[in-house]
């Protein structure tokens, strides 16, 4: 399996038997996702592998569709997002349930890179000081706060809507 030498990511990837040459790293269209698959990119290049970049895809779900019909090998991907958005299973947290969820797709996750990026909610520390937050608790009951958030966290169970039933 080619994607053996690729110990640090976590990616979605179709086995070798898939795979075309060059191999085809896919990325999505923000800043931590282009270092990733430009880290494989050079990865699997200093091991002798011809590599095709096609990063600043859209999003998870083009990114997704494209290695379900072939027009990348793998991307980086993230666990909660896999879960959450490609296989809606949100109860799936731990990696071999999730690796077991993929493998009836005919996909393989590796192993993950060791490092957690959860969603955060940030204020200035003036802000923070002024109204009294030290937590996400504490932001219940004041409406008249704006947010910023990405446009994928809007529509995820485990994003804003998650967010504000648990904390209404």
């Amino acid at each position: 399996m080619l994607m053996c030498r690729l110990q640090c990511l976590i990616l979605l990837c179709l086995p070798l038997a898939a795979h075309s040459n060059p191999v085809v790293i896919g990325g999505k269209n923000f800043t931590e996702n282009y270092i990733l698959a430009e880290a494989s990119a050079q990865l699997l290049e200093a091991n002798g592998y011809e590599v095709e970049r096609r990063f600043g895809m859209n999003g998870t779900k083009i990114a997704y569709a494209a290695v379900e019909n072939g027009a990348i090998d793998f991307y980086p991907e993230y666990t909660g997002t896999i879960s959450e958005v490609i296989l809606t299973r949100p109860e799936l947290v731990e990696l071999p349930d999730i690796r077991e969820a993929l493998a009836d797709r005919e996909l393989i996750l590796l192993p993950p890179l060791g490092f957690n990026n959860s969603y955060a909610i940030a204020v200035t520390s003036q802000f923070g000081e002024e109204h009294g937050l030290r937590r996400i608790s504490d932001l219940a009951g004041r409406n008249s706060l704006r947010f910023g958030l990405p446009h994928e966290f809007l529509n995820r169970g485990d994003g804003w809507p998650g967010l504000k039933q648990h904390y209404g």
